[in-house]
């Protein structure tokens, strides 16, 4: 079996970043190619919104959507084809097929944005976790199916590791 199957997680690292990917048809329709939705961020921090909505179409996504707080400003965005809606419609959208989430960049998460952050992440839906969706994640809730991508402040306060070099905490946590 390969290495994921059973790990809980890993580092990504040049040598394995190509299988990640493979070779599409330009001629692929939209929805073929799936979907990404995401948190929007924190009004105060549109450039994560806009930075990772950008990435999602550059490495192939069809349709990507972004969920922000009811009454909250309409989110500046580098892609014209992103699609916004209100939190409250994700629930709608989660169960399509080829769905991948990202959760957490720019966010400040409330009590009640960390609950559904969880129950998302108990889909157990391929997934990108960043910068606010670490705040209160129990490792628990991991699955192979999610990529971390914490900053080394984030990993050392996930890993409850407060002084640890980025090197020792990648020795003690692969597989997290």
């Amino acid at each position: 079996s390969a290495p994921h199957e059973k790990a809980l997680g890993y580092f990504i690292i040049p040598e394995t970043l190509s299988t990640f990917f493979h070779e599409e048809s330009s001629t692929f329709h939209k929805y073929e190619r799936g979907q990404v939705l995401g948190f929007a961020s924190h009004p105060s921090f549109q450039g994560a919104s806009a930075l990772y909505t950008h990435a999602a179409y550059r490495t192939g996504a069809g349709l990507v959507r972004l969920f922000f707080e009811e009454g909250a400003p309409f989110f500046t965005t580098l892609v014209s084809e992103v699609t916004q809606h209100p939190l409250s419609e994700l629930v709608s959208f989660i169960e399509k097929p080829k769905t991948a989430l990202v959760l957490g960049p720019g966010l400040k998460p409330t009590l009640k944005q960390k609950e559904i952050l969880a129950t998302l992440l108990q889909k157990k839906l391929p997934c990108v976790l960043d910068g606010g969706a670490f705040e209160g994640l129990s490792l628990d809730l991991l699955h192979p199916n999610a990529i971390l991508t914490p900053h080394l402040e984030e990993l050392r306060r996930l890993l409850k590791k407060e002084s640890a070099s980025f090197t020792e905490l990648l020795k003690e946590s692969a597989p997290l």
